[in-house]
């Protein structure tokens, strides 16, 4: 509806104005770093974006400056910034929870995926064949039992089945099962 896209609008630019006082905040050597990480997408391991812990709202709501950035540069649907958690090698991760000052750079963080969250793309079943399990229930033989049988070490004082005379040529209806292809 035209109400719901003024809104989001709104919301967008109360962001995007947040945003710029949080980064106009920030020293030229923290603005770097935060170049470096977000125009590498995190492929290049930086160093953390201090900032003091500020007072920001948005949308009426506190706004962490992880959640501002994290937002507006990894996960546009991020609400909340209990969210996120600082991966460890981060400054967040071993600061208090309180102190003065906090790490924004968004690749510092990892996203927690509530259950109702729908699972990676990567754990998701392949419909190809190709990919399914073998269905192995109608083998008369376990797999273990398989290797034991076309195993040809056998221990001291023990025979295998070619010494007892089966699987040989002497009694072809006896021979060991080929191995599943």
């Amino acid at each position: 509806s035209r109400e719901a896209r003024s809104r989001l609008l709104l919301l967008e630019q109360e962001l995007k104005t947040v945003t710029y006082s949080l980064l106009k905040r920030l020293k030229e050597r923290s603005l770097d770093t935060l170049l470096e990480a977000v125009e590498s997408r995190g492929g290049v391991p930086g160093g953390c974006v201090l900032v003091p812990r500020a007072d920001l709202r948005l949308g009426g709501q506190p706004a962490p400056p992880q959640l501002l950035l994290g937002r507006l540069f990894r996960w546009p649907d991020l609400q909340h910034a209990v969210e996120l958690k600082p991966l460890c090698g981060c400054h967040s991760f071993a600061a208090a929870a309180d102190g003065p000052t906090v790490c924004c750079n968004p690749y510092h963080f990892s996203r927690l995926c509530g259950p109702e969250s729908p699972p990676p793309p990567y754990s998701r079943l392949s419909p190809r064949d190709e990919y399914k399990p073998l269905d192995l229930s109608d083998s008369t033989l376990s797999y273990t039992e398989m290797e034991a049988t076309n195993s040809l070490i056998t221990a001291p004082g023990e025979f295998s089945a070619v010494d007892a005379g089966l699987g040989s040529r002497e009694n072809p209806s006896l021979e060991s099962p080929k191995p599943l292809q």
